[in-house]
């Protein structure tokens, strides 16, 4: 095996090819305090929620005014909206709208052509046709809204959205993306994939849409969403590539620089990308690079969709920040939803996100940022009433840390897998907590199989004092059938059994049975 630098940028990165790891080897200067500023608590609009869960007669400036008053008054500092999924959910003069059909030159679908579309894509289609024929630019009523109720809003497209890309026909993919398969990176059974950055006329294309944002909307900032989808380049390991996004983000960072002169204060720019530096750059996103050169101000290290990161190294993306590491800020990102192995998910609930705002201010970040909450309405209300703040933090009832895993590493990161395990065998797992775990602790710990199951657990060498039969359901998104209630039982722990950061373990001694264990968790409840 050879070891080569990677072209185009000191990085501090050092790639070993052959099994194609990268060595932990980051820049060799102190870890920096975070970014200067407050903390930050952000949500993500989507391109179609507000369309999709309202009715045609909402569809108005009174309602779009209503609906971000509904997020504001609580704990939510940050609105980053997608106007774009693919197609517009405005009347784009750079991309197609989501509500037009104009497919081939002439704009006539060809005979015998379906056009596949969801019921929601089809509602989002309508009724973002009604805003526009009632006049009503509905991000910039957000963004002025935005600023009355103290919220600072950002625009958030996404970089390269490939939902559907096996469909025949799908309504929501572009007329340039479907033609021009020869951009395309990889691909799937009928030759259709994500973009490839490597080309020029990809990058002006997408560059199109950012300029008609940033010329359109006074945002406070432009996030670049590269998790829709985080595949940018032919090679699954694209480092030699991240020279071609770094020429888009400088160029994307200039427009917005002569755009603030315009209007005489700063505009912002963003990134949503992987939760690791290494996973990253795997994906050809130089993240260090962009910040210290100064063309980024604001990173979001995010799952991809399946579960929280909790154990994101905030002291890696520190060092590849450099000096820029007091000035730009990081946030925590996390989807909806966690599993510990699999596709199957439970949703987040308000106690699983009091965890994990526990867990990433203790790992030292500068914000959450929370990714598809707004679909999990009575959730999402609490945690906005409540706050993830490191002082809300005990106004739960309970705080949940679950076994999770990093479910996007670029093929060059260990996932840090630590399920599913067989109980016939010793088991032992590493469960992170947050600064200050007070509570009374508790063990939770799932099989996929029925029947009894009640092994010898500890937590820190501790034995429970009692223990007691739940069930958890865990539902899988893509294919509903395989949603599954899991056999759980809890074990419960005398008050100070475990300890801040990392080095919680919980262990099993062997069961006669042989069963599959698929979820581990500790809880805190109550504040003594």
């Amino acid at each position: 095996m050879t070891m080569n630098k990677k072209a185009g940028g000191n990085n501090g990165l050092t790639v070993l090819h052959g099994k194609a790891w990268l060595l932990a080897a980051v820049c060799s200067v102190t870890v920096l305090a975070g970014a200067a500023g407050a903390p930050i608590v952000g949500i993500n609009e989507d391109n179609e929620n507000f369309f999709v869960t309202r009715p045609e007669e909402e569809m108005t400036e009174a309602c779009a005014e209503a609906y971000i008053d509904s997020l504001a008054g609580g704990k939510i500092t940050h609105v980053f909206m997608c106007p774009s999924g693919q197609r517009t959910s405005y009347d784009s003069k750079a991309w197609e709208p989501i509500w037009t059909l104009v497919n081939e030159p002439g704009g006539e679908i060809p005979p015998g052509v379906k056009v596949k579309s969801l019921p929601q894509t089809k509602r989002w289609a309508k009724n973002a046709k009604l805003l526009h024929d009632r006049g009503v630019d509905l991000y910039k009523v957000w963004i002025r809204r935005c600023r009355q109720r103290g919220l600072s809003p950002w625009l958030s497209p996404r970089m390269n959205d490939i939902h559907h890309v096996d469909w025949e026909w799908p309504q929501r993919n572009t007329t340039f993306w479907r033609t021009r398969t020869d951009l395309h990176c990889a691909t799937n059974a009928i030759g259709r994939g994500p973009f490839c950055y490597a080309h020029q006329e990809v990058q002006d294309y997408v560059f199109s849409l950012m300029k008609e944002l940033i010329d359109r909307y006074d945002m406070d900032g432009l996030e670049l969403d590269f998790m829709r989808q985080a595949r940018c380049f032919q090679e699954i390991d694209a480092i030699g590539q991240s020279h071609h996004l770094d020429r888009f983000i400088k160029r994307v960072r200039d427009y917005l620089v002569a755009k603030g002169r315009e209007r005489g204060r700063n505009i912002q720019l963003g990134v949503r990308v992987p939760t690791t530096p290494r996973s990253a750059l795997a994906c050809g996103y130089d993240v260090g690079k962009w910040a210290r050169e100064g063309w980024v101000d604001l990173v979001c290290a995010s799952t991809g969709w399946r579960t929280p990161d909790y154990n994101m190294p905030v002291d890696e993306w520190r060092k590849c920040f450099g000096e820029a590491a007091g000035r730009v800020k990081l946030l925590a990102g996390t989807d909806h939803g966690v599993t510990a192995y699999n596709w199957n998910r439970t949703d987040m609930t308000p106690e699983l996100y009091a965890g994990f705002a526990d867990v990433e201010w203790g790992n030292g970040v500068d914000g959450l940022y929370l990714f598809n909450a707004i679909y999990l309405h009575k959730a999402f209300q609490e945690v906005k009433e409540k706050g993830l703040f490191p002082d809300d933090i005990l106004k739960y009832r309970q705080r949940r840390y679950p076994v999770s895993f990093r479910d996007l590493t670029g093929g060059v990161v260990p996932e840090d897998r630590q399920i599913p395990r067989l109980s016939d065998r010793p088991n032992s797992f590493s469960i992170r907590l947050g600064r200050n775990p007070v509570g009374v602790p508790s063990v939770l710990v799932g099989v996929l199989q029925e029947g009894e199951f009640n092994p010898e657990v500890t937590l820190n060498g501790v034995k429970p004092t009692r223990s007691q039969v739940e069930d958890t359901f865990f539902r899988n998104f893509d294919h509903p059938e395989r949603s599954k209630t899991y056999y759980c039982r809890r074990y419960f722990f005398p008050k100070g059994s475990v300890h801040p950061g990392a080095d919680n373990k919980v262990d099993f001694k062997p069961t006669k049975e042989k069963k599959s264990i698929v979820w581990v968790e500790i809880a805190l409840e109550g504040e003594n």
